[in-house]
């Protein structure tokens, strides 16, 4: 099955992904609009066995950010990839909203492609450096799971700036610290 993916456009970033009551620990608000501000899109791509949701969100400059890189296996690693190069976009920044191990699959293939190191909210760290034991319990096997050494880590009030855009970091504790 190859991965699916849908294109929202408009002004507003809205990725508070709520899913039977659980919020991720980060979510994003777009800051106000500028003048003669460039039009945000953002696509969704389901990858795992978690159906996990991977976002890359750009905007007219084609600078993108990728969001909880979830693909697990050369197949959805060459979806992303090929997605990112169709729209001819230029990854400049990835980001976990939380660090669980379907949320981070794909860490290494970014860091690796796109020479970009995750980055999250520094209470996110622990929970991603135990991802492979994390998954192991969830799913009672092992997949090979590499992660890179984390990058930036960033608190409530920060902004993630990508092209024309600026993406205020808003902390939602609670499905993880």
């Amino acid at each position: 099955n190859p991965a699916k993916s849908t294109i929202f456009a408009g002004n507003i970033l809205r990725p508070d992904r709520q899913t039977a009551g659980i919020r991720p620990a980060l979510s994003f608000r777009k800051q106000e609009p500028q003048k003669n501000a460039s039009t945000t899109k953002i696509a969704c791509l389901q990858f795992n066995p978690i159906q996990e949701n991977t976002y890359v969100v750009w905007d007219d400059t084609l600078e993108a950010v990728v969001i909880d890189a979830g693909n697990s296996n050369p197949r959805e690693d060459a979806a992303l990839d090929n997605f990112i190069a169709e729209h001819g976009l230029k990854p400049v920044m990835a980001v976990n909203t939380h660090g669980h191990f379907d949320h981070v699959f794909g860490a290494q293939f970014v860091c690796d492609t796109y020479h970009l190191q995750p980055e999250m909210c520094a209470d996110e760290v622990p929970t991603y450096l135990q991802a492979t034991e994390q998954m192991r319990m969830f799913l009672h096997r092992d997949f090979p799971l590499t992660l890179p050494s984390i990058g930036n880590t960033f608190k409530d009030g920060d902004l993630i700036t990508f092209g024309n855009h600026q993406l205020r970091v808003i902390e939602t504790p609670g499905h993880t610290p």
